[in-house]
């Protein structure tokens, strides 16, 4: 069964939890002020891709994150690490 692009994970997890049409969002849209992602959404999206791809975040990677992109780019880290 292939791996899921983190990149279509992301995108999916921002829809489902409030932010918008799939179809909407953008990798260099910031997460709170762009797509409206309040803290309290944003600890659902980020449990959220963790049960879906069974990894684990690093908070300080998390806390870091600003944009769609930034997020996508903490998950495929997360992942190929978790590949090791």
């Amino acid at each position: 069964m292939p791996t899921p692009d983190a990149e279509d994970v992301v995108l999916d997890a921002i829809a489902e939890v409030g932010g918008g049409p799939r179809t909407t969002l953008h990798l260099d849209h910031a997460i709170d002020e762009q797509i409206g992602i309040d803290s309290l959404d944003f600890v659902r999206l980020i449990q959220r891709l963790e049960e879906r791809l069974s990894i684990r975040l690093p908070d300080q990677s998390v806390a870091a994150v600003k944009t769609v992109g930034d997020l996508v780019e903490v998950v495929r880290a997360a992942s190929a690490a978790d590949l090791k």
